[in-house]
């Protein structure tokens, strides 16, 4: 399973990102474990945009920050469905 943060902004320059990530961790936790589910939540950091104190933060709760190679643009107003989508 896989966290954005509760709020969609670089984690490495709020001063609440361990409330994000904590927060959301957490209601992930709670809505999939009265199913039995009990994964690890990745996180995927907004714009991809972490600091050595996030990266810190999830080494020591044994966690992932997951990233990604290719930029998709889905957040651009340029582009529409079928551009992203190729």
């Amino acid at each position: 399973m896989f966290s954005h943060g509760k709020v969609h902004k670089s984690h490495q320059k709020h001063t609440e990102w361990k409330e994000s990530i904590d927060y959301t961790n957490n209601l992930i936790h709670e809505v999939f474990s009265a199913q039995n589910i009990n994964e690890l939540v990745c996180f995927r950091p907004p714009y991809g945009q972490r600091n050595k104190s996030i990266v810190d933060y999830f080494i020591a709760n044994k966690s992932k920050i997951i990233s990604w190679n290719i930029d998709s643009r889905d957040w651009s107003s340029k582009l529409d469905v079928e551009q992203i989508d190729k």
